[in-house]
């Protein structure tokens, strides 16, 4: 039946009993990106009770109605949760859940299904702790499987390379680097639009229209303009992003960092590194102590300052026949 607002605890009790030890799910995260999806459909959120205890639930979406930063995305049908509590598997209850899920993915008119349920995602693609539903998916048809991956530092020792200081002085001399303020919101937005469409694009005009923080975002400016751009959180952001999802399991106080960017004109400047550098220098001049990149293949890019593989995922996707 479809997930009803009172089923939230029983919700978030479910998938933390299944992987809540990895990934564990706060009312914080659920609300921000199940209950407050602005592309969430009844018909795609669905549960399997037994006595009016939620033993299974699954997540899915079909994107009809996206505003125009997501154009790209209009048409795009995903998984962004399956779960069944351990002491009722075997019974069948994950496949009625996918049938009946992927039943109604078809009545929208989906000619694929994906596991990377982005905007609003909980994970980018199956935990790698979760290589049972791996399997489930793959029996169904999934595959063209490829990994991300999120990353992960603890910040007492960080200092900004002096290397990285010298090549920015040296090479990029009218370049600044700094947290934006309060009036560069917009030329923030226009930026991001301009070299990063779609969801970059979205996700930060949606951060600044909650009310976000600019100092969030660092920028890089030359020439009062901007030419670069790295999103950082901390307790204090107003919305968790996919690497401060899982709050509870860093130590000390948590941040996370990501999407960056450089304008395709300046790149090979070395302005990369450099904004990288001065964004996680920026967090831990706010006490970040333990902070996060999410969703990423760029391992050896942020191994160059010690961020190591902390989670792995899996992200493939399966094409639906349509009937004749």
């Amino acid at each position: 039946m479809p997930f009803e607002l009172s089923m939230t605890e029983q919700v978030i009790a479910l998938w933390n009993r299944c992987i809540g030890e990895h990934y564990p799910m706060t009312e914080r995260l659920f609300k921000q990106n199940v209950l407050e999806d602005p592309f969430a459909q009844k018909e795609g959120n669905l549960v399997a009770l037994e006595r009016n205890k939620v033993v299974g639930w699954i997540l899915v979406r079909y994107l009809i109605d996206v505003p125009p930063e997501l154009s790209n995305y209009k048409g795009r049908a995903s998984i962004g949760a399956l779960c069944v509590d351990p002491e009722f598997r075997g019974r069948g209850i994950a496949n009625a859940l996918y049938e009946a899920a992927e039943a109604f993915l078809r009545s929208q008119g989906a000619t694929s299904v994906s596991v990377v349920h982005y905007p609003h995602h909980l994970t980018p693609g199956v935990p790698s702790e979760a290589l049972d539903l791996k399997v489930f998916l793959e029996q169904r048809g999934f595959g063209n499987w490829h990994e991300t991956y999120d990353l992960r530092r603890q910040l007492h020792d960080y200092e900004i390379p002096p290397e990285v200081n010298q090549r920015l002085k040296e090479q990029n001399p009218q370049v600044e680097i700094r947290p934006a303020r309060e009036g560069e919101q917009q030329a923030i937005v226009e930026f991001v639009g301009c070299e990063f469409p779609g969801g970059w694009h979205y996700d930060t005009k949606r951060f600044f229209e909650k009310g976000g923080d600019p100092s969030d975002i660092v920028i890089a400016i030359e020439r009062d303009e901007v030419i670069g751009f790295c999103h950082t959180f901390t307790p204090e952001s107003i919305e968790l992003r996919g690497s401060t999802h899982w709050f509870p399991l860093l130590q000390g106080r948590w941040g996370g960092l990501g999407p960056i960017g450089i304008a395709a004109a300046h790149r090979g400047r070395g302005l990369g590194l450099a904004l990288l550098c001065y964004s996680v220098w920026h967090n831990k001049q706010r006490v970040v102590t333990d902070m996060v990149i999410d969703w990423t293949d760029l391992v050896d890019f942020y191994g160059r300052i010690g961020f190591k593989i902390w989670k792995r995922y899996w992200q493939g996707s399966k094409t639906l026949a349509q009937a004749s």
